[in-house]
Formats: C-alpha cells, sequence, structure tokens
C-alpha cells in the first residue's frame, strides 16, 4: 500500500469497503449480484461524504424517497470526494430514507450501478499526491433505483454496518501512513 498508494485506493475501497457494506448489509441477492462483478475487476466506490456535511452521516443532505409509482427509490444529492468514481461502475451510497428519525438512523446504503441514469460526474479533483487515485463529486439527479438496490441495513442496523465498513477502510489508509 505504502510503495503504490493508486492501487491501495482502488483495493481498499473494493475489498475494504464497498465489500464490507455488502458482507454486512447486503441481502443474498446482492451478494449474488455484486461479489462477481467486483471478483470480475469492476470498480466500487464508497458515497458517505458531502459538501455541506463531510462524513457525519447525521447530518446527511442527500435524500431517497419511494417512487411514487412503487418502483424503488429516487435519489437526490450530491457527494464530494468520491474515490474511485471516475472508473467505478459500482457505487455504495448512503442517503436519508426517513426524515423522521434523528441522526444517522434514518440514513440507508444503496448498491447502484454506475450506468444507471440520473447519475453524472463532477469534473475529477486535481491532488498533490496519490495521482493515481481519482476522486470527484457523484451527483444523483432524480436517479430512480429498485427496492433491489437497497441495503438491509436500514434505521438502526445502519450504524453497526456503517462503523464496520468505516473500520474495515481505516486499516488500508493506516498502512500508507505507517511504514
Amino acid at each position: 500500500a505504502y510503495a503504490a498508494p493508486a492501487y491501495r485506493s482502488i483495493f481498499s475501497i473494493n475489498v475494504g469497503m464497498f465489500n464490507s457494506a455488502i458482507k454486512n448489509g447486503g441481502t443474498a441477492e446482492q451478494q449474488a449480484e455484486w461479489w462477481p462483478r467486483i471478483a470480475a475487476g469492476e470498480i466500487a466506490c464508497f458515497g458517505l461524504t458531502e459538501p455541506g456535511s463531510g462524513s457525519d452521516s447525521a447530518a446527511m443532505q442527500t435524500m431517497a424517497k419511494p417512487d411514487p409509482d412503487g418502483n424503488g427509490w429516487i435519489l437526490n444529492g450530491t457527494k464530494r470526494y468520491i474515490t474511485n468514481a471516475p472508473q467505478a461502475q459500482l457505487f455504495t451510497v448512503f442517503a436519508r430514507t426517513d426524515q423522521t428519525l434523528a441522526g444517522s438512523r434514518g440514513v440507508s446504503a444503496f448498491l447502484v450501478d454506475a450506468d444507471t441514469p440520473g447519475i453524472s460526474l463532477g469534473k475529477a479533483n486535481r491532488k498533490m499526491g496519490q495521482q493515481g487515485g481519482h476522486v470527484c463529486d457523484v451527483i444523483f439527479e432524480d436517479c430512480r433505483v429498485p427496492n433491489s438496490f437497497l441495503s438491509s441495513s436500514a434505521a438502526i442496523e445502519h450504524l453497526v454496518a456503517e462503523v464496520l465498513i468505516l473500520f474495515a477502510g481505516s486499516f488500508a489508509i493506516g498502512a500508507i501512513i505507517c511504514r
């Protein structure tokens, strides 16, 4: 990880954060759908951070509202500084699904294919280091996703899943800092 930080970015997001989201909060159907894609080499990203709230899921502004036609969810919002997003085919996206619950308890995780209509990418950010670890904003505008994209780690269960996901990702980040 120290010698190749760009590789670390791809590997830790795919294996650590995206995989952990599916392992800890995904359904058997989601695991069957998404794990083979990761194993085949598709790149994933993890959309938690936002322009106004950073990584504080309790202050999250991205919304997921039930589709009025009953066909799933409609995502709207912006994620900021999302590692791997310019090349990603698979997204873990956190969005507020229940405004009546306080803090992060009203936040759920969605697994979203990059080809889903309503997703656009901002301009890639220029960084001083880790030039190979690409980062950009991910914008959701009336992005319709089926119910099968909603992770089972909703409401209170989400807190446990989020901590496990972020904890798994922190090992790779620590490997860069500690030689």
